[in-house]
Order: C-alpha cells, then structure tokens, then sequence
C-alpha cells in the first residue's frame, strides 16, 4: 500500500530547533532516515550535523531570500522517501508556501494509526494551513482531471480544494472564513481541525462521489472544485470536471503569508 501525506505551511519553519524538533518526530514514529540529499539521486548517508547544515539552506539573492530543499529516504520500519521545502524572505507575490511531504510503501498489515500519529505531530509542528493523508491511488494530487479536453493533475492549496482526502486536515486560515462548515464528526487538533472519512486509506468509498459530496455540502461545496464523475482508466482515476464550471468560483481563504515574504521589495 502507497501513502502520501503532504502538510503545507505558512509559518517560518526555519532554524536548528524546528529541524531538530521534525528529526524527533520521525524518529519516534520509527523512520529512521539512512540518505539525504538536495537533489536525486539521494546517496549521502544520513546524520544529524549534515542535515542541520542543509536545514540552513541557502541564500539566492541580495535581499536574503532563503530557500531550504531536502530529499530523505528510509527503508528500516518502513520504505519511504520525503521532502521538505520551505523559504523565507521570499518575494511577497508569488504565491509559495512551505510543504513536508512524504511517500510510504508499506503492508497493508502495517500500524495504520502510526501514520496518522505522524502526520498529526507534523501538523501540529509546521502549525500547518492544510495537509492530507492517502493511498496513492486516491489521492487527487495523482488524480488526473479532465479540462477542456485536456488531462491535468491538481495544483495545490492556493487554487482551491480539487476534493477531500482519506484524512484531511485544516488550519486556522480555513477555520477563520465564516461559511467553511467544520463537519460534526472532525476532531479538534492544535490550532486546526482533522477529518477522517473512512477507516482505512484504501476505502473504496474515497472514489465514490455520492460519498465524498455528502462532505461537500456539509462543509459548503463552494470551497471545493465540482466533477460529473470520477472513472477508473486502467491503473489512473480520471476526474470530469462538471460542464460550466470555472475555477474561480472556487472559494479560497485569506491566506496570511507575512512569515515569510519580505516587507518590501
């Protein structure tokens, strides 16, 4: 079974003590980082003193702009690789954001609630504005989406919400917009809120529409990017996009990027 969680942040997550606090959490959920690298092919054997050196990333032009980009791979408890991206100092109009992912193979015998432990504590570290756990083959950022007669692949949180994951999690920028409906059954975390919507990330409901829309319209169906159908094509879901519908009807919060984005220019 293939899991991706992917956690994106606008808060500076800069600085040894926030590398160190990541390195913790990873290692308390047994994954134990073996390479690490910028760049594929990974092959630099992993410690602390030469991850905390690119944890201090590097500086791209005169106004101190940072850019911070590691790979990190593992295998012992589990095969995995993640990345981790953050910036600060940025220019104030590209819209970036800083984002921890990671991609696991495991057993379908393996300790589900391992996975969600992880991602919680990874949440609640980056004080994260909106993150997500799935099996592969369910998640919409592997979901191919059919656009006037084109396939594209989703974007991320600054193009609004293409559907709902396997567990879903959302910060205080979501919770601040008065019609973002928190469903009944969302369990309160830190400064957000976490939506499970099956037991198991390999649910076939999680491609079943008429159970994904039941969330929608609790939740308000305008924050999220409206499909006809969702349709297995061999090995890929393909995603139709409703006729008439345009991306900018899609509701998006207001986003606070001043951590990090430079005051002027």
């Amino acid at each position: 079974m293939h899991i991706d969680i992917g956690i994106y942040t606008l808060k500076d997550i800069s600085g040894i003590d926030n590398c160190n606090k990541l390195l913790n959490i990873l290692s308390s959920h047994r994954l134990i980082i073996e390479k690490m690298g910028e760049y594929e092919p990974v092959k630099k054997l992993f410690c602390v003193e030469a991850f905390e050196g690119l944890w201090e990333g590097r500086v791209i032009d005169d106004k101190d702009m940072t850019r911070c980009d590691i790979i990190f791979k593992g295998s012992v408890d589990a095969k995995f690789t993640g990345m981790i991206g953050w910036g600060k100092n940025l220019h104030p109009k590209p819209l970036s954001v800083n984002s921890f992912s990671l991609w696991l193979n495991v057993k379908k015998s393996y300790d589900i609630s391992n996975i969600i432990s992880l991602a919680d504590e990874i949440f609640k570290w980056a004080e994260a504005d909106y993150g997500y756990i799935s099996e592969k083959d369910k998640s919409v950022v592997n979901i191919q989406i059919q656009k006037n007669g084109f396939r594209v692949y989703a974007g991320n949180m600054y193009t609004g919400l293409y559907n709902l994951m396997w567990t879903n999690y959302f910060g205080k920028a979501y919770l601040a917009e008065e019609n973002f409906n928190v469903p009944k059954d969302a369990v309160k975390l830190a400064h957000g809120v976490k939506i499970q919507l099956t037991d198991r990330p390999d649910d076939e409901k999680l491609s079943d529409l008429s159970f994904l829309k039941t969330y929608y319209n609790a939740m308000g169906d305008k924050w999220f990017w409206h499909f006809d159908e969702i349709v297995k094509d061999g090995r890929n879901y393909i995603a139709h996009l409703k006729k008439g519908f345009h991306q900018g009807e899609v509701s998006i919060p207001k986003f606070d990027r001043s951590a990090i984005t430079r005051k002027t220019d």
